[in-house]
């Protein structure tokens, strides 16, 4: 499949709007501007990607383009607890700045405890709380994003980040995922895709739900399946309308990030529509074709992914949920990007809830699983990216967020319903 050639910032679908290049220019301010004046104004053609600064993790999954893999990172070999602390009633998130840690989770009917707070990086001391939903979180450029799916507070709000103070709130709620690029903030959901200006939170358009990546100078949306974005157009912009389509691809259900590599995007289904479907599929970025699928079971096996994928070191990681009753079990397996032939596998009674990439290290997080036979236990596990176990550290409740920076791993727990909380926040070094 050969991509379609992308429409120059002047084409406009015959019929649709009836101007020509001069009227439509300067309709828009932009006649003196050129070509390269209106991409900048409006936002038109690629998404440009970033990469994160040294020493920081600003979204929920890394970058923008979720890979859960941070090469600078030199996670511990022995870690040991630097500072511990209790914040927020839910640890969900965590993203890190040059000075700061963010954390966020729901937040409670009861209202006991804020959603999000700001965290001294090097003590843990906290700088500001803010009572709303951080159940995803996205620092860019001085502000925090931050949205939930459930609570009483769900609302896409965008705070200062050094002070908390709100800078804009929005109507758009109920999203799982956040990622910020190129002045946008893209925020998913189950029915929808929102894209808002990152500084004023006006919706610029909306389109089918799902999550968002930004990697390749493209969008990418994972939800029953991945599409590609092509270039906004300027006709685009003058109808409140998402970029177009490049591809759309079925495989993989459910919401889980898909999480891009160089040359493949790698997405999972929470629950296969069959017992014996793939878990994860691996999609070309070009063309959209299937690369290769992963995590197959036999027949009445009833997988159900745990945790989004993570992408490093040319390896893919991903954890699942495997049969029923006596005979289940949990795995951490890693497999290579190349074909998606499986390399190695970790099983356990526990929950895999969390799995990041720092350095040299994988990290694992686990939850108690009182329907698996075996001891439920909570903790992170760290081990060689050839597999081999190199510790293990308990913590108080199950993980949900782990985010490995320079030489500390931050990790964030909650607590289940009936333990009431806060949930904790650990600095590993």
């Amino acid at each position: 499949m050969v991509p379609e050639r992308s429409p120059s910032l002047l084409d406009l679908p015959s019929g649709r709007l009836d101007l020509s290049r001069r009227q439509l220019l300067g309709g828009l301010g932009l006649a003196t501007a050129g070509v390269a004046g209106a991409t900048t104004q409006m936002g038109v053609g690629p998404v440009d990607g970033w990469t994160p600064s040294f020493g920081t993790w600003p979204h929920d999954r890394y970058g923008p383009g979720n890979a859960a893999a941070n090469r600078h990172a030199n996670a511990p070999d022995e870690p040991t607890v630097a500072w511990r602390t209790q914040p927020v009633g839910q640890v969900e998130s965590i993203v890190v700045g040059p000075e700061r840690v963010y954390v966020g989770g729901e937040v409670r009917r009861d209202g006991r405890h804020p959603g999000v707070a700001a965290l001294d990086r090097a003590d843990g001391d906290v700088l500001w709380t803010a009572n709303t939903g951080g159940a995803t979180l996205a620092l860019r450029r001085g502000s925090l994003y931050a949205a939930a799916y459930w609570g009483e507070s769900q609302e896409l709000v965008a705070l200062d980040a050094a002070t908390g103070d709100r800078q804009w709130g929005s109507s758009v709620e109920s999203v799982r995922g956040l990622v910020v690029a190129d002045g946008t903030v893209f925020a998913g959901s189950h029915y929808r895709l929102t894209a808002l200006d990152a500084d004023s939170g006006r919706t610029l358009w909306t389109g089918d739900g799902g999550l968002p990546a930004v990697a390749d100078s493209s969008l990418f949306v994972s939800g029953g399946g991945l599409r590609r974005h092509r270039q906004r157009r300027v006709s685009d912009v003058l109808t409140h309308g998402p970029p177009p389509v490049e591809w759309n691809v079925s495989g993989g259900g459910g919401l889980v990030s898909p999480a891009v590599a160089s040359d493949v995007a790698v997405v999972g289904q929470r629950r296969p529509p069959r017992s014996d479907d793939p878990s994860v599929y691996a999609f070309d970025l070009d063309t959209g074709e299937r690369a290769w699928t992963a995590a197959t079971p036999p027949e009445d096996a009833f997988p159900v992914l745990t945790c989004s994928p993570a992408v490093g070191r040319r390896r893919g990681f991903f954890s699942y949920r495997e049969r029923q009753g006596s005979d289940r079990y949990h795995a951490l397996v890693a497999c290579s990007l190349d074909d998606g032939a499986e390399q190695w596998r970790w099983e356990s009674s526990d929950w895999v809830t969390e799995v990041a990439v720092g350095g040299e290290t994988v990290l694992a997080g686990t939850g108690a699983d009182s329907d698996t036979p075996g001891e439920g236990r909570s903790r992170l596990l760290g081990f060689t990216p050839g597999g081999d176990r190199k510790w293990s550290f308990e913590t108080d409740y199950d993980v949900r967020a782990v985010a490995p920076v320079a030489e500390t791993v931050f990790v964030g727990t909650t607590p289940d319903d009936d333990e009431g909380g806060p949930g904790v926040v650990y600095a590993l070094r």
